[in-house]
């Protein structure tokens, strides 16, 4: 793929998770594309998986929008550094709507195969985003060792 393919390729995938046209992954993910996060042990495997991922968030935060900051080509690699905002107005998995907004910054690295984006590897801070919605995260409570 040559960088404007690439760059059509970021923009599709883009126009999906800003605005929800999840018929855009049919035509641009691999069918077994496989998407890894930083933190969750199981990965997003085929374009359902991806699709419900998409539709998860959208409906946690319905106006999701992802900006992409700085892009990087690279033979059939595409790392992108991304900006994502949102507002917490409905479920996020069994957290209620906070109504909080969030900001958070990310990469993703995603690897190309036939013009089909095949697997992925994103990287953003998750605590941050939940402290953004309101979570405080206190450490673990360690009793000391008795002196002899």
């Amino acid at each position: 793929m040559n960088k404007n393919e690439m760059n059509a390729l970021i923009e599709q995938d883009l126009h999906v998770w800003n605005d929800g046209d999840l018929s855009i992954y049919d035509k641009i993910l691999h069918p077994d594309f496989v998407r890894h996060e930083l933190d969750i042990k199981t990965d997003m495997v085929g374009i359902e998986a991806n699709k419900k991922n998409v539709q998860f968030n959208r409906t946690a935060f319905p106006d999701f929008h992802v900006t992409a900051d700085d892009v990087i080509f690279a033979e059939d690699t595409i790392v992108m550094r991304w900006t994502l905002t949102g507002t917490h107005l409905g479920d996020f998995g069994e957290i209620p709507p906070t109504g909080k907004k969030i900001k958070l910054s990310g990469v993703s690295i995603s690897k190309i195969e036939n013009g089909k984006a095949r697997e992925q590897w994103c990287y953003y801070n998750q605590m941050a985003g939940f402290t953004q919605i309101g979570f405080t995260f206190a450490p673990p409570k360690i009793e000391p060792e008795p002196h002899l």
